[in-house]
């Protein structure tokens, strides 16, 4: 009397160069894949190679994941400044401060050293060149090149909207209202 016995073949699945799981499964048995796995600032891309049915002979299936990218934004002013689309794990620089007339850039906030695996908002701000060195809220006297005082005890915030254009002296720094 002979006796005939179902064959079973490995079946591995590779992720990453790495063994994620391996099995034996009987000849002919019908297969059906592995759930995704999970990758902080990645998308699974599937598994390669995965056969209908298990065949007679060992099978290696690989996984692949591609990376996300996230965006960057750059805030001025309340305004987006600038906006980029970044692949998660890309080292990060802050642009480089921008320029306007009469204004002081007071910085970006902070970024973080590599793109995070979600947006990213940073935020910067102009200050009128007086408020930046003396404060916003500070009151001072204004002066005349001549030396003269145009203002007394006035808040540094409405120096510029209670002057006319010109060019005077606050707290010995030279200031121009455009």
């Amino acid at each position: 009397e002979a006796k005939f016995y179902l064959n079973s073949y490995r079946l591995t699945y590779m992720l990453d160069g790495l063994q994620y799981s391996s099995e034996f499964v009987d000849y002919g048995t019908a297969l059906t894949p592995k759930d995704a796995p999970v990758k902080e600032g990645y998308t699974f891309s599937g598994w390669d190679g995965l056969p209908a049915t298990m065949p007679a002979q060992d099978v290696i299936v690989n996984g692949s994941f591609a990376v996300n990218s996230y965006t960057l934004t750059y805030m001025l002013d309340g305004v987006v400044y600038a906006a980029e689309s970044v692949a998660y794990g890309t080292a990060l620089t802050l642009k480089d401060a921008p320029v306007k007339d009469g204004y002081i850039f007071s910085g970006w906030s902070e970024l973080p050293a590599t793109m995070p695996a979600h947006d990213v908002t940073v935020t910067g701000q102009f200050a009128s060149r007086i408020s930046a060195i003396v404060g916003e809220d500070s009151l001072v006297d204004v002066y005349s090149l001549q030396g003269i005082r145009v203002k007394e005890q006035i808040p540094v915030k409405n120096i510029e909207n209670e002057l006319p254009r010109g060019i005077y002296i606050v707290n010995g720094l030279k200031l121009v209202i455009e």
